[in-house]
């Protein structure tokens, strides 16, 4: 719709999104914390993939050493002293830093078909269609388990994080697999990654 409304700018016309999550809250409209933030920040950047964002800048690059409100704590980096030059990553950066190397070098093909509107199974591929990639979650604050139609093969799970969680073996081309609001990468076992550096 935002390209037909757009139809003079041609559909190649990139789009861009500005987006945040806090870590801390002060106002009570929302509860958050750090580990929140994270899980928000990997569903965000995985939301805008399937929606056809080309670019998302994120809000902000390090909290507000002198915030006193939630619009302080949106940074991927704990705010630190005036002058400091040590920067303390959240895990919203690491979050960051895992999508950008579990995912490096594919993009997003499809949203599969996980048996519910909450629930998220996202397959990306590389450049030759040769190799898939899965991100999965779900909306629901119960974790719940899903039934999804995955290409056969072993994967390595791992965390929004980039740790690694357990394997899946898929053998008849669809599987089971318990997820939560936190999403999970399925990256087959032969893949080369270095989400963990």
């Amino acid at each position: 719709e935002l390209y037909a409304e757009n139809s003079s700018y041609g559909k190649d016309r990139p789009i861009f999104t500005t987006l945040g999550y806090p870590s801390s809250v002060e106002e009570g409209w929302i509860t958050s914390s750090e580990e929140k933030q994270a899980k928000m920040l990997a569903r965000i950047l995985l939301t805008d993939q399937f929606s056809g964002v080309n670019v998302t800048f994120w809000y902000n690059h390090q909290d507000d050493i002198y915030a006193m409100a939630t619009w302080g704590f949106y940074g991927l980096y704990k705010s630190q002293d005036e002058g400091s030059k040590i920067l303390e990553p959240k895990p919203a950066y690491v979050a960051a830093k895992a999508f950008s190397s579990l995912l490096q070098g594919f993009h997003f093909l499809s949203r599969l078909n996980a048996g519910g509107s909450e629930e998220y199974v996202l397959e990306f591929a590389d450049a030759n269609a040769a190799e898939s990639r899965y991100a999965a979650w779900t909306r629901s604050g119960t974790p719940v388990t899903i039934t999804a139609p995955l290409k056969k093969g072993s994967y390595q799970i791992f965390s929004h994080l980039g740790d690694k969680l357990s394997e899946l073996r898929v053998e008849q081309g669809t599987a089971s697999l318990k997820v939560s609001d936190a999403p999970v990468y399925l990256i087959p076992m032969n893949s080369q990654v270095n989400a963990a550096e």
